[in-house]
């Protein structure tokens, strides 16, 4: 399971960045920077909003723990009164006791709080890395389309040149001339969309990132990927149950309810308010003067905290309910997202093994009948075109892999899982 924990990023890493020589040290992230996934990875840890504002909710729990904790501060009274009541309390102390243990389950409630902002801290995390990783898979495959595009431009440019001059020497009509010239155009205009699309797929990236300037890795060419060996399907749904950020938030959230019942119980018994001070009272012919106590509680006859132990009731028996259908929706999830990884594997590596191979040999035996002059030009930019969009085909059956790979590590939540904190 281990290698399976990483599996998305280590084959990306191989089919798309270039390997570091020995011995040099991977420089910062910087503007203009040739970006990797790994610094797209750290770029997000560090400026993504999103993840930002999940930290910031954080501190609030962590500051709700501290008013949990907080006791009520004394308070000084003095009652003066008027000459005709010749009764005078100079001054005294009161303080506000609360029931033994309301203070211990106030604090475990904002504790629970705080933990939960945790795991959805954890959450926000995990979903926006795997959004990273599918943004900069698919820029990547873009950006390959686009070089595709501009290799297809070159090949029917040369093809153009072959064409005219075999029309020059009279071996052909000037309807080859045309027809290369037409696919040309065309390709010129599909150049424009690749161009367009490497443009949509890095503005999302930079949002996911928050930074406007960086390039593109050096190499675009020669993808290729092992194949994956999974766990067993029942291996993986054991693992997704186990990680999975929104059961954690969940029994988080039973916990809460749990502590907040308790703390509605010992609610009932109430405070009490305990004043002691010195007091003056005139009785003629003298003055009389002392300390005084005096002390208050609420009586708890109307409200026993029935409403917001119902509450909690009802909520606790929610949350069970949203736990089962939560472990029923990972298991599809896990599911599903496994069968497209074998699929989507087993289409890649036809087209990687077996279709482009034969197709580009057709391409290479047919240009090279045109140039003999076996094989008019309709025939070279068939099976020209028809190659090219294998290539393409390939590529994008390359990208369905990685992203069927992502979605599996999304339903298992072990990318980065508890680890890459800003």
């Amino acid at each position: 399971m281990k290698k399976l924990i990483h599996i998305s990023l280590i084959c990306l890493l191989m089919i798309l960045l270039p390997s570091l020589s020995k011995g040099e040290k991977p420089a910062t992230t910087k503007l203009q920077d040739s970006l990797s996934l790994p610094q797209a990875y750290q770029l997000a840890l560090q400026n993504n909003l999103d993840i930002q504002a999940a930290k910031a909710k954080i501190g609030e729990a962590k500051a709700d723990i501290l008013l949990a904790k907080m006791i009520p501060n004394p308070s000084f009274n003095s009652d003066l009164g008027f000459i005709a009541e010749q009764t005078y309390r100079i001054g005294g102390l009161q303080q506000t006791f609360e029931a033994p243990g309301k203070r211990h389950f106030r604090i475990e409630v904002a504790k629970d709080q705080y933990q939960s902002a945790e795991d959805n801290f954890e959450l926000t995390l995990h979903n926006v890395l795997v959004k990273v990783h599918q943004a900069y898979i698919n820029w990547i495959i873009t950006l390959t389309q686009q070089n595709l595009q501009e290799e297809n431009e070159q090949v029917l440019r040369s093809l153009v040149n072959i064409a005219q001059k075999r029309f020059k020497n009279g071996d052909v009509a000037q309807l080859d001339v045309l027809q290369s010239k037409m696919l040309l155009e065309q390709a010129q205009n599909d150049t424009e969309q690749a161009k367009m699309n490497t443009k949509q797929a890095k503005i999302l990236l930079k949002q996911l990132l928050n930074t406007q300037n960086f390039s593109a890795p050096p190499s675009q060419q020669g993808l290729s990927l092992k194949t994956v060996h999974l766990a067993p399907l029942s291996q993986l749904e054991q693992e997704a149950l186990t990680n999975r950020d929104e059961l954690h938030i969940n029994q988080v959230g039973l916990q809460s309810e749990k502590d907040k019942i308790k703390l509605y119980h010992r609610s009932i018994l109430p405070d009490l308010t305990i004043g002691a001070g010195y007091s003056l009272a005139f009785n003629a012919p003298v003055w009389d003067n002392g300390f005084y106590v005096n002390g208050s509680f609420n009586i708890p006859i109307f409200d026993h905290q029935q409403g917001n132990i119902a509450k909690s009731k009802a909520t606790y028996q929610r949350l069970l309910s949203e736990r089962a259908a939560w472990e029923q929706q990972i298991k599809t999830e896990v599911q599903t997202s496994y069968q497209n990884v074998l699929s989507q594997q087993a289409q890649w590596q036809r087209y990687q093994k077996t279709i482009l191979p034969m197709a580009r040999q057709v391409e290479q035996l047919s240009q090279k009948s045109y140039q003999m002059g076996q094989t008019g030009i309709t025939d070279v930019l068939t099976t020209h075109q028809n190659t090219l969009n294998i290539r393409k085909q390939t590529k994008q059956k390359l990208a369905n892999y990685q992203l069927a790979l992502t979605n599996l590590e999304t339903a298992l939540n072990i990318l980065f899982n508890n680890k890459g904190k800003p």
